[in-house]
């Protein structure tokens, strides 16, 4: 999500926003990881609603968030723009909550264990 949105921020400046918007709008499957690892700047709120509104309701999308969806006001503190942004999200949700050790935790424990017994 992060890469994205530097990645729209740079299109901005370039004058290739609509150009990128139009590629990300085309894609059949949008992924968008990590939604909230930290807070969206006042000057990016817009471009997560632009990416996924342009998709429409014709595409999928898939988000993995770090923050639930009740506070995302802290990532996005315009209230506004937040609530714009999960009303797009949330009309045709299948929402997955997962809990439990990371992927990366497991496997930091296998390496672990790996290097104890040699």
């Amino acid at each position: 999500m992060n890469t994205l949105i530097e990645q729209l921020s740079l299109a901005r400046a370039k004058g290739t926003y609509l150009n990128l918007l139009k590629r990300l709008s085309s894609c059949d499957l949008l992924i968008l990881d990590d939604f909230g690892i930290k807070p969206l700047g006042r000057h990016h709120y817009q471009d997560p609603y632009d990416a996924i509104d342009e998709r429409g309701d014709e595409k999928s999308l898939i988000m993995t968030f770090q923050v639930p969806p009740e506070a995302w006001n802290n990532v996005i503190s315009d209230p506004v723009s937040c609530e714009a942004i999960t009303d797009r999200i949330s009309t045709a949700e299948i929402k997955i909550v997962m809990h439990g050790v990371t992927q990366r935790a497991e496997k930091r424990s296998r390496s672990a264990k790996e290097i104890e017994k040699h």
